[in-house]
């Protein structure tokens, strides 16, 4: 990969070098020219040490220790670059803490705004509430059984017509065993904008990971309500109660779905708010605007040795 990418540099004349994620940091760290931007999404070693305190296996909580301490280590690299970006404030400051000679700038996550919109007024299936994600990715899956087995059931006795879809590809056997009447596991659907719209309330109650979730800007881009943890929204510019309902404990979560799910006025003032932050900050035009400044503040920037 250092060679490919050195004879690439030495055929053809670059202004900038974007490096996408920190396992790709190790390929430009040692580049004078060009200009090095490091795209992080997320800091990792905030994910690990979540997960470290979320899982009690021995074994695996050995192994978290281990990769853990090395992730901290090889964050320093970030000091090697011109300018390294996260997509919220929580990650910046945590690889602060890891590298604090690092130029480290925020560049939110976004989603497709043409994609996500309405035409036409939603007609939500009384009672959906909806879960998504990529259910191969170990924190959604531990949020999907978080919600099946200890806030679902609480939503039932409640209202007993609630229905639970999770929709993402490559759910585990772990997910697919609990499909039934009232708990619907999809697997990959062609399009997730028709299962939003077919939802009431779109939840997402991660308890770990890092970053900005796509989960939570893609219903609200949408106008569906979003009942989330802290973790989930962490780095979101959101009010609890005025944009989304942030709940962390099983009862707490499931008070505000059902409070959600009976109250039509509270599900269109989160759904319009919600929608209005999305549009305003998360649209990838907007935050292509702001990685081309990005770019131009790098170039006219002394180069990092």
């Amino acid at each position: 990969m250092r060679r490919l990418i050195s004879d690439e540099l030495a055929a053809h004349k670059y202004d900038l070098l974007h490096v996408h994620l920190i396992r790709m940091a190790q390929y430009g760290d040692e580049i004078v020219e060009p200009k090095r931007v490091l795209d992080l999404t997320d800091a990792g070693s905030l994910y690990l040490e979540r997960f470290l305190k979320s899982t009690k296996n021995p074994f695996r909580r050995l192994f978290l220790k281990m990769e853990l301490g090395r992730l901290k280590r090889y964050e320093q690299i970030l000091d090697r670059f011109d300018v390294s970006l996260v997509c919220s404030e929580v990650d910046a400051d945590v690889l602060h803490s890891r590298s604090p000679r690092a130029n480290i700038d925020l560049l939110y996550n976004g989603i497709d705004l043409e994609y996500f919109s309405v035409s036409g007024a939603a007609h939500p299936d009384r009672g959906r509430i909806i879960y998504t994600g990529n259910m191969s990715y170990y924190p959604n899956i531990d949020g999907a059984l978080f919600l099946i087995n200890e806030i679902f059931p609480k939503i039932k006795k409640s209202i007993a017509y609630a229905k639970l879809y999770i929709v993402g590809q490559n759910p585990p056997s772990t997910l697919k065993k609990m499909s039934g009447n009232d708990i619907i596991v999809t697997g990959f659907v062609p399009d997730i904008r028709a299962q939003y719209l077919q939802s009431v309330v779109a939840v997402a109650p991660i308890r770990f990971g890092a970053g900005t979730l796509n989960k939570i800007l893609e219903p609200m881009a949408l106008g569906i309500p979003v009942v989330a943890t802290s973790v989930a929204t962490e780095g979101l510019p959101i009010i609890d109660g005025k944009d989304v309902l942030i709940a962390d404990s099983a009862d707490d979560f499931a008070d505000s779905v059902i409070r959600v799910l009976n109250d039509s006025l509270l599900q269109t003032s989160l759904g319009s708010n919600g929608q209005s932050i999305v549009r305003k900050k998360y649209d990838w035009k907007i935050i292509a605007e702001r990685l081309d400044t990005i770019y131009h503040q790098v170039l006219r920037t002394p180069t990092v040795q």
